[in-house]
């Protein structure tokens, strides 16, 4: 990671998360060297791993499961895959039952998966040797079949391709991220895929005591509670507990103060348990989480796909002329948006696109 420096590059990639590094990787290995830009002063985007020396497990504040096959991260021999076991409680009517993962109903029966040593050891390689300058929010793009000029807060620079890598929200909002000239059809392809919310809290106890009851716990569902599902680090041991809320209820959290946020969380976790909220509040030693909605850089967590969305994901993907590219989780295809897999494979094809156009 470097400091911000703004200069000329054959090739200008905006956003440092997977999808960004993704393509630089790509076209790195076939010996081009991309400038990437990224406005955060971190790599990572929507991956962002915290590893606290005290704590066995990292801390994950944005992206943390592996969906199912995942050929882009199970296929790295520099990664390791952790399959999620242990048992999965649902709340209903008050009563604790044992079950299925809702998880793992709302992926339709694909496993879940932790990376070992957390979502940073898929960011760490693709990093190395890359040209980075962090801290560089870029402000719009003037762009012609010759090439682009990438307009900064830190300077403006020229390139000949440019992969756009930005989340959704940015990409369709013409005063947040703009084009010289427009792209309509990018905007219209935009407006159709939808935004998830959801907000994550984890909170070091300390002690387990949920495991007496379930000493098994993997994770813990209450539909129509505050935070929807809770889930520890299973199998392994930690008095670590991450909640987490979506759609309306991520909305209304959003924005909170951390105290009251935690406050928020822990009466939905003492609905769950049958505990009051006033027996966890001193159980608590730390807390951690971030709000995506509010995040100038992201607006929310994740695409989410309904009715026409796949074909609009296609044509997200789709270059503009020779010069713009475009990847991320959004743009991915076959059932892959939403996820970490799907937003490093959209790198990669937006990098495969762009070399071969500078062979046409």
């Amino acid at each position: 990671m470097q400091q911000p420096i703004v200069r000329d590059a054959r090739i200008v990639i905006i956003g440092a998360g997977a999808a960004g590094l993704a393509a630089a990787h790509e076209l790195s290995t076939h010996g081009l060297q991309p400038l990437v830009l990224e406005a955060r002063k971190r790599l990572g985007g929507r991956i962002w791993t915290l590893h606290e020396p005290d704590l066995p497990a990292p801390v994950e504040l944005g992206a943390e499961f592996v969906h199912g096959a995942a050929p882009e991260i199970s296929g790295s021999r520099a990664l390791s895959l952790d399959e999620m076991t242990g048992d999965t409680w649902h709340i209903r009517r008050g009563r604790r039952l044992r079950g299925d993962g809702v998880f793992h109903e709302e992926m339709e029966g694909r496993p879940l998966f932790r990376v070992s040593g957390g979502c940073s050891a898929i960011i760490e390689p693709l990093a190395h040797g890359i040209d980075v300058a962090t801290g560089v929010p870029v402000c719009g793009i003037r762009w012609s079949p010759q090439g682009a000029r990438v307009e900064t807060l830190k300077g403006d620079c020229r390139a000949e391709r440019v992969i756009v890598t930005v989340p959704l929200p940015l990409l369709r909002d013409p005063e947040a991220f703009p084009f010289d000239p427009e792209l309509p059809v990018k905007r219209a392809a935009a407006a159709q895929l939808a935004t998830a919310k959801a907000l994550r809290i984890t909170i070091r106890f300390r002690e387990d005591f949920w495991s007496e009851r379930m000493p098994d716990l993997f994770m813990l569902s209450g539909p129509g509670e505050t935070m929807r599902s809770w889930w520890t680090t299973h199998p392994l041991h930690s008095t670590l507990l991450t909640g987490w809320a979506c759609d309306r209820k991520a909305a209304n959290l959003s924005a909170l103060p951390g105290r009251t946020l935690l406050g928020r969380a822990l009466e939905s976790l003492g609905r769950c348990l049958g505990e009051p909220a006033r027996e966890l509040e001193p159980l608590v030693e730390r807390y951690w989480s971030h709000d995506w909605q509010s995040d100038p850089y992201s607006r929310g967590a994740y695409s989410a796909v309904h009715g026409d969305g796949v074909e609009a994901a296609i044509e997200l993907a789709r270059p503009a002329g020779r010069a713009l590219f475009f990847a991320g989780e959004a743009t991915a295809t076959g059932g892959r948006a939403a996820t970490i897999d799907g937003a490093l494979s959209s790198g990669r094809r937006a990098g495969r696109q762009l070399l071969e156009s500078l062979s046409m």
